[in-house]
This record gives structure tokens, sequence and C-alpha cells, in this order.
């Protein structure tokens, strides 16, 4: 009887557990349905076959891909005073990248073949001519590689704040048990909220898996193996009075 009591309480304690992540969960999930319920007015959706990639085009002339980084809370909207600049003389593409934004976010592995695919695919369909691409971060890397690919498609490449660096260095092992854990249905998505409330990463639960697969070494930030492609970097462009990008050019000077 004393077991059966205390398998009881054990179970009871557990419970407990479970309605408060499932409660923390619904919380974080109805201020998602809330974040990306509307869609910003000029928005379009690319039906690629691994997922709807949203997108939002300015101007005439020219085309321009703009890509952000890896970093789970960037999207397109980080660079709309960029767009609106370059949108008096090109028609300018800001992307959502899979899993992120308010793009689809299927549960995969995210690689950097994944979006080199994506951006390949994009100018075939969507732009429809050679396209010049400014690329954030990691996204620098699956544009070097698309221009290794294909140099046909592609003119110019402005990498803005490459990365030459490994985000994370976490042994393989650890890595790949905490990817894992993090991509566990409840107790990862619950994992991922509260790593949300570091302001690293938005509310979006789905949004994790590109967050795993950085932390899994599946996706890479590390544009080193085509640093030979990049001949200059210097500052081209003003974020704000009291910022710049720093820009690696690959072909010739966009802006």
């Amino acid at each position: 009887m004393k077991i059966f009591k205390g398998v009881l309480k054990v179970f009871g304690f557990l419970a407990k557990i479970a309605l408060v992540i499932a409660a923390v969960n619904f919380v974080f999930s109805f201020i998602e349905e809330r974040i990306h319920k509307k869609v910003p007015e000029g928005g379009r959706y690319f039906a690629w076959k691994h997922g709807r990639i949203f997108y939002h085009k300015r101007g005439y002339g020219d085309p321009v891909i703009i890509l952000h980084g890896f970093e789970p809370s960037q999207s397109g909207k980080d660079f709309v005073s960029l767009s609106q600049h370059l949108s008096s003389n090109h028609t300018v593409y800001s992307i959502d990248l899979l899993g992120f934004g308010l793009s689809d976010k299927p549960w995969i592995t995210y690689t950097n073949y994944l979006y080199v695919l994506l951006i390949q695919d994009f100018i075939k369909e969507i732009t429809g001519k050679v396209t010049d691409i400014i690329a954030c971060g990691g996204s620098g890397l699956c544009a070097l590689q698309a221009y290794k690919d294909d140099p046909s498609m592609i003119g110019k490449i402005v990498l803005v704040d490459p990365c030459y660096n490994e985000r994370f260095h976490l042994s393989k092992f650890f890595a790949l048990k905490l990817k894992t854990l993090i991509d566990l249905p409840v107790i990862g998505t619950f994992i991922y909220n509260l790593y949300s409330l570091t302001g690293k990463a938005p509310f979006d639960k789905e949004g994790r898996h590109v967050f795993t697969s950085l932390l899994g070494g599946y996706l890479t930030t590390d544009l080193t193996p085509h640093a030979d492609l990049v001949s200059s970097s210097t500052a081209v462009f003003k974020k704000s009075p009291e910022e710049t990008f720093t820009f690696g050019d690959v072909k010739s000077s966009l802006i």
C-alpha cells in the first residue's frame, strides 16, 4: 500500500509538471498566432517544393535579392530600409528563408545546401533573370555556393557582416544530444520557449528546428572555405549614423 501511494504521489507530481509545461506552451502559442497572423502589405508567397517562402517585392529595375542571416529572430523585415533605398533603381526581393519569419517552418534538418537550392529556384522561378544578391551573415555562404554551382544565374554578391567562425563551440556529441532534446514535440517546445525569453530567439516553436540545425552543425555560418572568392572588405553602406555594415565584394561594388 505504501509503495502504491508513493507511485501515486510521483505520478501526481509529474502530472502537475506536465500541466505547467502545457500551460506555458499554450501561452507562447497564443503569442505566436498574434505575431504571425497578419501578412504585411505587399507580401507574397513563393510556393517552393519544401514549403511556402514569404517575400516582399519593391521597386523597378535589375533584380536584387536580400537574404537575412541565420539568427532565429532574423527575417526579411530587418532590411526594410535597405530595400527601400535600393528600390529606386532595382527590383528588390526581401526573402524570409525557409524556417524563418513568415515562411513555412517544416520539421526537417536545415542545411546550407537547402538554402543554395532555394536561392537557385527563386531566381529561376521568380526573378527570371541574372540577379544580384545581398547576403547577411551565414546566408552569404549559401549565396557564394549558389554562385559557384551556376555563375550564370548571379551577377554581383555583397556580403553583409560575413561570418568567419562558428557560433557554437559545443562538442559534437553534446550538441547532437541537445538538438534531439529541443526537437522533441512537448518538452523540446518548452525548453525553446524558455530560451526565447532571453530575447535571442522569437516566440515561434517551429523556428527552433533552424536553431537546432545550427546547434548540431548541419547548418554552418563559416565562410572560411569560400574566403578566396572575397576580393575586398569595406564599409560602404550605413545602417544608421552610428553603425556600418561590413561588405565583402565578390565581383564588383553593388551600391
